[in-house]
């Protein structure tokens, strides 16, 4: 059995550097993982415009939160979402 990854990406504000960190992930090479992404309320439209294209041409997971969160309470939205196993690889962005 190979080794699956699940990665999880909150972000809060982050559209100017959420581009390059889901691009970064969509080029990998090792294709064994899922991903969930998490707006946590951002003010900033874009970057939920900039997750939705990314989750669509991908097929990955993401929650848009409508009160910020914080970082603990998604990344634990965000392993749950993804359905892990105890024995996948759980990374955080």
């Amino acid at each position: 059995m190979s080794t699956r990854f699940k990665i999880v990406i909150p972000a809060y504000n982050a559209a100017a550097w959420i581009e390059k960190s889901l691009s970064s992930v969509e080029s990998q090479t090792y294709k064994n993982y899922d991903v969930c992404v998490i707006d946590d309320a951002s003010t900033q439209e874009e970057q939920r415009q900039i997750i939705a294209s990314f989750v669509e041409r991908n097929g990955w997971k993401a929650i848009y939160n409508s009160t910020n969160c914080g970082a603990l309470e998604n990344i634990v939205k965000g392993i749950k979402a993804l359905e892990c196993a105890d024995d996948d690889v759980i990374i955080t962005l």
